[in-house]
């Protein structure tokens, strides 16, 4: 497995672990790079020579072989390894913690369907391997943790006033009863009322937006619609809004650049979320370009709005 044969996209990199389709956005010799990576950044961590990481996968007919390429690359830099074989993610996570490991790496690509894999990772027992004044507290653009409660430990000063998982766990079961019947009765007040996520208006500070929309799919996908839409509106200047499903748009966008593609428009399921990503966007932020769907399991109809004052550069001008 050479350098030269490197392949990783980094845009599968994200806040709280990495995601990438497979093969398409990264190969063995990329998964071998990530695990030299991640090993050197345990061995740093750590200052230790040859730190133990315990390493699994899940059920995808692929992910041994991902995960061996990342054992490669572990082992390559000093790290003993423990190969803990088919596992949960919340087993490999134990393990860290049974076998006293200086880190863990689980291959596995959660709720996302075939064709995709990543890699959970961490050092400091119970926390993702990013400390906390980088990416890992920035807010996800995407909707894969909209339904998970979180506990977020923002400081190594923390660590001494979070109680143990069992009192925490115990206070949550206590808890969630009232918590439910305060849901169930609350009415949301009219001057909140948005159509954000839980229905109430939300804030992000522009800066931690723009980190966030730079490492999602938002910003990949925007700049794809804006070259479908500006060649739609030469061919079509009457046309208002365009509406097809995903596979004519990815037919169209190839036609406008004389069959070739154009970013990732070959890459039908990068189509799919970042127009789904869009869509949530578009809900509460009004200077988005408004993207709709109606259909469900058995195909979906996506409607595209043509207008100007959504173009990128129509925005720019507009600060200017």
């Amino acid at each position: 497995m050479s350098d030269s044969s490197v392949h990783i996209n980094h845009n599968g990199f994200r806040e709280y672990d990495a995601r990438w389709l497979y093969p398409d956005d990264i190969n063995l010799a990329g998964i071998k790079h990530l695990g030299q990576g991640l090993g050197s950044q345990i061995i740093s961590e750590t200052k230790k020579d040859n730190p133990r990481v315990v390493v699994g996968h899940d059920y995808r007919s692929y992910s041994e072989e991902i995960k061996n390429a990342l054992i490669d690359g572990l082992i390559s830099t000093g790290c003993f390894v423990e190969d803990l074989g088919l596992s949960l993610s919340p087993m490999a996570y134990f393990a860290q913690f049974e076998l006293n490991a200086d880190g863990v790496a689980m291959v596995t690509a959660s709720h996302n369907e075939n064709g995709w894999t990543g890699v959970k990772m961490g050092i400091e027992k119970g926390l993702t391997h990013a400390p906390a004044n980088s990416l890992s507290v920035i807010p996800s653009l995407d909707t894969s943790n909209r339904d998970k409660l979180m506990a977020l430990l923002i400081s190594d000063k923390a660590t001494k006033k979070f109680a143990p998982n069992h009192q925490v766990e115990a206070t949550i079961w206590d808890e969630l009863p009232h918590l439910g019947r305060f849901l169930l009765d609350w009415k949301v007040p009219p001057h909140v009322e948005d159509y954000g996520r839980f229905g109430v208006k939300s804030y992000i500070e522009p800066l931690i937006e723009q980190a966030a929309y730079d490492n999602s799919y938002r910003s990949s996908i925007s700049e794809l619609v804006e070259f479908f839409v500006k060649r739609c509106r030469d061919a079509f200047p009457e046309l208002p809004a365009w509406r097809g499903t995903l596979t004519e748009l990815q037919v169209a966008i190839q036609d406008f650049n004389s069959g070739r593609n154009v970013g990732m428009s070959n890459n039908l399921e990068f189509i799919r979320r970042g127009m789904s990503t869009l869509e949530e966007a578009g809900r509460v932020n009004n200077k988005i370009r408004p993207i709709k769907s109606i259909g469900h399991g058995g195909g979906k109809l996506w409607t595209i709005s043509l207008g100007e004052k959504y173009d990128i550069d129509a925005k720019e001008k507009a600060t200017v």
